[in-house]
């Protein structure tokens, strides 16, 4: 079901987020950006959210477990691992 508010478009599993990124707050983000081809920067964006909320939420690492044992970011396998080899071939 589909629900329209003020410009938002909702939908079950989907959300569409126009996002605009000035170049002089993160000039880092930017860069990365451009050096990606246009067609793959919603990916890329994804995944760098993606990496962030696991940077930020530790309990997302483990499958959301919530392991109190939990590894630190820099030392967590594959998933991370596979995530930041994505990033970085993608360049």
């Amino acid at each position: 079901m589909l629900a329209v508010s003020g410009g938002w478009e909702t939908e079950m599993g989907y959300l569409k987020i126009v996002v605009k990124i000035p170049d002089t707050i993160y000039p880092e983000l930017v860069a990365d950006l451009q050096r990606v081809q246009l067609r793959d920067r919603a990916e890329r964006l994804r995944l760098l959210a993606m990496l962030g909320l696991m940077h930020t939420m530790p309990s997302l690492q483990d499958g959301g477990r919530g392991s109190a044992e939990s590894e630190p970011i820099a030392e967590s396998g594959s998933a991370t691992q596979r995530m930041i080899k994505n990033l970085s071939d993608s360049l």
